[in-house]
């Protein structure tokens, strides 16, 4: 399976678009390119690794563009939102009600009402939320169902801030309070499911199966409690979110899907005897590597002590790299401006900064590069995911050209065209 996008194919790819026709112009100096063999490989992998009739949603957050999120929907996946917003984009995508997850952890009465009488499966955040969805329900027939989620308390990984099942998160309940979530389920007939999310990116897989095993432990425990005897199995929903990492050092060989379902077979096989509806809710899997930058270098600024590189990437696309860059890599290689791979002279080390009006807007402090000049672009890899979905509106600047392509044909598709300036003034209006 292919890792990551290789920077001969971007050049080969940006080639091509330079010379079709009205493709992209000189304003499009920031351009997000799209494998799209490569997202349907990694959606293929995710049926094959897990038993028939499993959900497998992609998670709007990753990457929200609507054309990618109808291809998940034309390859058989669901979609899973965080938001009011994520599910009208689900809904416009042409998501079916019954392929809908959502798993906002502050979802409104009005938002409940919404996904209760569409008839799309729900994840509670909290036993108040159960609370609310009671209450709701005598108005609404729950048809999908109503899972919970819980933090198994699996502790933290390398990422602090994408970490979620430590003793204390803001998302799930404990399973330290696991004698008043059997409490729940014995009272709510409609609580019919299990959810858990333990990171996204710096957990180990260890941890992630850890945490897996501890909420299906629970499901047994509560399947098996003696107060639902005689009773149909309670749980029959298991959610085991996402959070696969992926590799974004390209030296380096990434843990597979491969991985992670032998080791969830191992150690829980119990998901694997039919005993549970599975739900997946990756993102970061199916589009992260898919995704690459191209962005031209406007200017390079040459100092007795540093030389700067000024681009239209910065914190606006790459929010995590720039406010934490010690937890978040993308490797960079370096373009002419005709598109061919600058590899040979004498090689330099660069700041890359971006175009925003604070100090903070850098996205590498010390990246070797052959020598870099005005007209030269940047390729920057593995940005398919929680990139442009984080996209910051500070210095109100445009939202770039989006296009997919396959690389093994000369097909390519305009995913979201660059936002107008008429775009930026209605938003502000």
């Amino acid at each position: 399976m292919k890792i990551y996008t290789p920077p001969q194919e971007v050049s080969k790819i940006f080639q091509r678009l330079k010379q079709q026709a009205g493709m992209i112009s000189e304003d499009d100096t920031l351009i997000i390119l799209y494998d799209l063999a490569m997202i349907s490989e990694r959606m293929e992998s995710v049926h094959n690794a897990f038993p028939s009739g499993s959900l497998h949603t992609a998670a709007v957050k990753a990457n929200p563009l609507v054309r990618i999120l109808q291809k998940a929907i034309d390859q058989g996946f669901g979609l899973e939102a965080a938001s009011r917003g994520e599910l009208a984009l689900s809904e416009s995508a042409g998501a079916p009600a019954s392929k809908i997850v959502f798993d906002s952890p502050a979802k409104t009465i009005q938002e409940i009402r919404h996904a209760l009488g569409m008839g799309i499966y729900l994840n509670t955040d909290s036993f108040a939320e159960i609370d609310r969805v009671a209450a709701l329900a005598e108005e609404f027939p729950i048809k999908a169902g109503v899972g919970v989620r819980v933090n198994p308390q699996v502790g933290m990984g390398a990422i602090s801030s994408t970490s979620v099942a430590g003793q204390i998160s803001k998302f799930g309940i404990p399973l330290q309070e696991r004698e008043k979530l059997k409490e729940y389920y014995l009272k709510f007939s409609f609580l019919n499911g299990i959810h858990l999310h333990i990171g996204s990116q710096g957990c180990p897989l260890e941890m992630l199966v850890q945490g897996v095993k501890k909420a299906a432990d629970f499901a047994e425990e509560v399947n098996n409690d003696p107060q639902f005897k005689n009773k149909q199995q309670r749980i029959t929903h298991f959610d085991l979110g996402g959070g696969l990492p992926v590799g974004y050092h390209h030296q380096h060989k990434p843990v597979t899907l491969e991985n992670y379902t032998e080791l969830l077979r191992k150690e829980v096989p119990v998901l694997f005897s039919g005993k549970y509806r599975l739900i997946t809710e990756f993102g970061r899997y199916l589009y992260a590597n898919a995704g690459t930058v191209i962005t031209r270098i406007e200017y390079v600024k040459n100092f007795t002590d540093a030389r700067i590189i000024m681009n239209h990437a910065g914190a606006d696309l790459f929010l995590r790299k720039s406010y934490h860059p010690d937890d978040w890599h993308h490797e960079i290689a370096l373009m002419d401006a005709s598109g061919t791979i600058k590899s040979g002279g004498k090689k330099q080390s660069y700041m890359i900064a971006g175009p925003l009006c604070f100090a903070g807007d850098i996205i590498e402090r010390n990246v070797i590069l052959p020598e870099a000049e005005e007209g030269d672009y940047l390729i920057i890899h593995d940005a398919g995911a929680y990139n442009l979905s984080a996209w910051s509106r500070y210095n109100s600047r445009q939202i770039p050209l989006v296009i997919g392509y396959h690389p093994l044909s000369e097909e390519v598709e305009v995913l979201r065209k660059r936002e107008t300036l008429q775009d930026i003034v209605s938003f502000w209006s």
